[in-house]
């Protein structure tokens, strides 16, 4: 995985399950990430264990971003949703509260188009984000992602509807 000059993308390895815990398990990522219910230690445990980190035969991978400096873990960036006959998967990113606006999402996003493209070959990335989430959709179209469709209410959260915008990145 590249390594930028202020983080890298690493595979998740079992010292990450107790960050993993706090970011799956924090009720504010899980209206984007779609989580119901909080996650176990076992559950973490058993995914990070048993997880071959192959895209095409879990049809998703996740990475840990970490500072480059302290080694730190900030966020996770992941691939899911692998379709083999179209070349493509979507593509998830969470970066801790405390290190959001410091261009890290930037780097991370960055490296795992390269990874993507490059290394696993495909051919094809998508995201979709909710329509009032500023922040990714500028993250996603400095990265060259467009906008190709608005899909109306396409995510109920507690009884309450949500619009989003699909985005995809051509190869």
């Amino acid at each position: 995985m590249t390594k930028n000059q202020e983080i890298y993308l690493r595979t998740p390895i079992i010292n990450d399950v107790d960050f993993m815990l706090q970011m799956e398990n924090d009720p504010e990522i899980w209206q984007v990430s779609q989580t119901v219910e909080p996650f176990s230690r076992s559950e973490i445990e058993n995914f990070i264990r048993n997880s071959k980190h192959d895209l095409i035969d879990e049809l998703q991978l996740r990475y840990i971003v970490i500072l480059t400096d302290t080694n730190k873990q900030i966020g996770s960036i992941d691939l899911f949703e692998f379709d083999a006959d179209r070349n493509c998967a979507g593509v998830g990113i969470t970066i801790l509260s405390e290190y959001r606006g410091r261009s890290f999402g930037s780097q991370a996003l960055e490296s795992l188009i390269e990874e993507a493209f490059q290394n696993l070959k495909l051919k094809e990335l998508f995201c979709n984000i909710f329509t009032n989430n500023m922040a990714s959709i500028r993250l996603f179209e400095s990265k060259g992602f467009q906008k190709v469709k608005l899909l109306k209410k396409h995510t109920e959260i507690k009884g309450q509807a949500f619009d989003e915008y699909l985005y995809r990145l051509m190869k």
